[in-house]
């Protein structure tokens, strides 16, 4: 499973940055990049902040991992 390709996917899809991403579940924007070259592995809480801030559900995200 890749999820930092669900999260670049999803990104795209929503035409939202990184950094802006980062700012909203309140992470660096470091962090954030580690998180979508699969460097590090986000908590379930992180996840959630992330699909929230994304606009989808927590499913989708996992989904586009595929």
């Amino acid at each position: 499973m890749d999820l930092g390709q669900g999260i670049r996917v999803m990104l795209a899809k929503r035409q939202i940055s990184q950094t802006k991403l980062a700012k909203e579940v309140e992470v660096t924007r470091p962090y954030m990049s580690s998180l979508c070259n699969n460097e590090r592995v986000p908590s379930f809480g992180l996840l959630e902040k992330i699909s929230d801030a994304l606009d989808c559900k927590l499913w989708e995200l996992i989904k586009e991992c595929e």
